[in-house]
């Protein structure tokens, strides 16, 4: 399976970062119950820290703070999106990959 490509909004240093929200969907279209999967995003050099805000619906969220930001290297970074099963701890293949630039503010 190859991720689906999408490349995160630049990520300014020392400023927080606004809500990019996710909906995860099944094959039929339907939203994909999260209740057992945790979400994980990363580049190699720093966690993009997803969160499930509404499981049940399938929603994600990265959002980052300015004490966050304010640590991390300036760049264009490849990304990826996993999901790990909470019972299982079997790690999907990537969802999704692309880039996101850290610039100084």
């Amino acid at each position: 399976m190859m991720p689906g490509q999408y490349n995160l909004p630049t990520i300014w240093k020392g400023a927080d970062y606004a809500p990019v929200n996710f909906t995860w969907l099944n094959a039929g279209g339907e939203p994909f119950d999260l209740t057992n999967w945790l979400p994980f995003a990363y580049t190699k050099d720093f966690n993009v820290q997803p969160v499930r805000t509404d499981s049940v619906h399938g929603v994600t969220q990265i959002t980052l703070t300015k004490e966050f930001t304010g640590t991390l290297p300036l760049g264009v970074f490849e990304w990826k999106w996993v999901f790990r099963n909470t019972i299982t701890l079997q790690v999907t293949p990537p969802f999704l990959s692309g880039t996101v630039e850290v610039k100084e503010l």
